[in-house]
């Protein structure tokens, strides 16, 4: 269902459509049938699978000297990015 103007208008599905269940907070993926899969796993970009695996569970860097202060913080820093963007938790 889409709207159009000042009414729902219904189409039948095609494979590839992404559709958001706000109400029920999923995503779901057109293959055939509706699937509740997507982004958990994964989809493809060129041909390439982004997103395959669950999030991994990753701790910060600690211990060291004062040598490795700049290694660690870019380690934070990277770290805390890829939390924000749901590929690691």
């Amino acid at each position: 269902m889409h709207w159009q103007g000042s009414g729902w208008l219904a189409a039948s599905p095609r494979d590839g459509q992404v559709v958001l269940v706000d109400d029920e907070d999923v995503m779901l993926v057109r293959k055939g049938d509706w699937q509740a899969k997507w982004p958990t796993l994964g989809f493809s970009i060129n041909g390439r699978t982004l997103l395959a695996a669950y999030p991994a569970m990753i701790t910060l860097p600690s211990g060291g000297g004062i040598v490795d202060s700049e290694a660690r913080a870019t380690l934070a820093t990277l770290l805390t990015a890829l939390q924000q963007q749901g590929i690691i938790s």
